[in-house]
């Protein structure tokens, strides 16, 4: 019986994970240019199904990300927000996540998930955060401001 080295099988398993590795990168890629090209049902595909195979939080969690602008560009705002909510699962700190959740989740009428993402984003850096705070509390007050406007006719 022949014995292969440790070695030999430790070099062929970081090959194969190398492999995989650049195959996700390479769908990730994908989905980001189906997205730019509007192309929002391949995207969705694309994004979900190599969102399963990632193994980074941040990479998966964009993922998630594009398959929710995707469904938020086809007006599937409820896919969007369940899409949203599985980037925040995967990488918990991720900024637009949170901010498209809270948006999305506004947009349905779950005031409870909106405002639990959007203390998520106000509550961070700052310097990190500065954007994606004046775009959530705009859109708050956007959107309150026409509730108001409503009940007075």
């Amino acid at each position: 019986m022949h014995h292969r080295p440790f070695h030999y099988y430790m070099t062929v398993c970081l090959l194969l994970l190398a492999t995989v590795s650049a195959h996700s990168a390479g769908k990730l890629q994908e989905c980001r240019n189906a997205v730019k090209n509007e192309k929002y049902q391949v995207a969705i595909s694309v994004c979900q199904s190599v969102a399963e195979t990632l193994d980074d939080d941040e990479s998966k969690a964009e993922a998630h990300i594009l398959a929710g602008d995707a469904f938020s560009a086809i007006g599937k705002t409820l896919q969007a927000m369940r899409s949203y909510k599985e980037a925040v699962d995967a990488d918990e700190d991720n900024q637009k996540g949170l901010v498209e959740l809270a948006e999305s989740a506004f947009k349905l009428g779950d005031f409870s998930q909106t405002k639990s993402a959007g203390k998520r984003v106000t509550a961070k850096d700052k310097k990190k955060s500065i954007l994606t705070k004046c775009k959530f509390s705009c859109l708050l007050e956007s959107k309150a401001q026409k509730l108001m406007h409503k009940k007075q006719y």
